[in-house]
């Protein structure tokens, strides 16, 4: 990705990243309270990126609730309030 050096840590760049195997492969995502796939003009394509194992073997979401990018998990971890 030659444009890193301009794109220094933008949340939008982690799944294409890690697709790409850059800066190195990963075997697992973990996506805490956030949802790349709506932070990225081109989140529709992240989407089939998430859904493929031989791309990101295994996916684990936590957030409050299930979002548009947590559905995709293979695991989630719902946070509720103490109430």
């Amino acid at each position: 990705r030659p444009w890193y050096p301009f794109t220094y840590e933008l949340y939008q760049n982690v799944i294409p990243s890690a697709v790409d195997g850059y800066p190195y492969p990963i075997k697992a995502l973990y996506i805490h309270k956030g949802t790349p796939i709506l932070a990225s003009p081109a989140g529709h394509a992240q989407i089939e990126m998430l859904r493929d194992p031989k791309h990101i073997p295994l996916v684990i979401g936590s957030d409050v609730v299930i979002g548009e990018t947590t559905m995709y998990a293979d695991y989630i971890f719902l946070r509720y309030a103490n109430r």
